[in-house]
């Protein structure tokens, strides 16, 4: 399941809030639409103390996204739909925008139900082995 976290020191009332998450898990499933059937995790925190250069006044915004692959081809268009997301509702310019991806690679490191990905696969039933085809009959 994908994470995205955005940071900025800009408000958003709710309606601007419920529109930044569609618009955000929007991107992300035309991006990356094997993610659909896993859902999308979005987290918005707003009012924070977030400065550039020592400049907290100006609209800032932090993305940082987290996900098992997160080639080029994937962060490029990502990077550019969540900063045009950002510009649009919070005013942040490009150069006062930063967006981090980091790859899932270990399954130890995310928990779920109490456990960890790497207890879940363990118990997760093993895939039926793909059907044998009869051998062709002897000449």
């Amino acid at each position: 399941m994908p994470f995205v976290r955005i940071e900025t020191n800009q408000t958003a009332d709710v309606v601007a809030s419920a529109a930044i998450v569609k618009e955000v898990t929007a991107l992300v499933l035309k991006v990356k639409p094997e993610v659909e059937r896993r859902g999308i995790a979005v987290s918005l925190h707003h009012n924070c103390v977030l400065s550039f250069d020592g400049d907290a006044t100006k609209a800032a915004v932090v993305i940082t996204m987290t996900n098992a692959r997160m080639p080029h081809e994937v962060t490029l268009p990502l990077t550019q739909g969540l900063t045009a997301i950002t510009k649009k509702y919070y005013g942040a310019d490009p150069l006062r925008t930063y967006a981090f991806y980091h790859e899932l690679t270990e399954l130890h490191l995310v928990g779920l139900m109490g456990v960890t990905f790497e207890e879940l696969r363990a118990a997760a039933p093993a895939a039926p082995a793909a059907p044998v085809p009869p051998a062709p009959p002897e000449k």
